[in-house]
């Protein structure tokens, strides 16, 4: 996965744990505990992975005014800040305690699409990519 993730925490266990995750899907991952701290990274990232806890909810409005590109995955102590976050811009919210699962699926969605869709030249209609399968060519005829 050719993902760039920014990690803005002060929790130095939850910073390890989402940069070993996302680095175990072949992001590269950087960890900061500030936006401040992060000065020059944000238009490096892909995106923005954001502990709401203390100073999270300023570093993700700066994150949505500096960086609109940057895609933001919040986490949230509970779901009526996790609300919050999603109406300031936040992708994707997950709620503590982490679960790897959730985690890991939502650095899968927030991956670019690498396959833009396809255009049929006769009719203009655009198509996505071509499903891919496991049964071999040859199965196929």
């Amino acid at each position: 996965m050719d993902l760039r993730v920014l990690v803005l925490t002060g929790d130095l266990d939850l910073a390890s744990l989402v940069q070993g995750q996302a680095e175990n899907l072949g992001c590269s991952c950087n960890v900061e505990s500030s936006y401040e701290g992060a000065s020059g990274e944000p238009d490096w990232a892909d995106v923005a992975i954001v502990d709401l806890a203390g100073e999270g909810f300023d570093d993700l409005h700066r994150m949505r005014v500096e960086t609109p590109r940057v895609r933001i995955l919040a986490v949230a102590a509970d779901a009526a800040t996790g609300d919050q976050a999603r109406q300031a811009g936040a992708e994707f919210v997950l709620l503590e305690p982490l679960v790897l699962a959730e985690l890991l699926a939502a650095l899968r969605a927030l991956q670019p699409v690498t396959d833009p869709p396809a255009i049929d030249p006769r009719t203009g209609e655009a198509f996505g990519p071509a499903e891919e399968s496991d049964v071999p060519w040859w199965a196929t005829r």
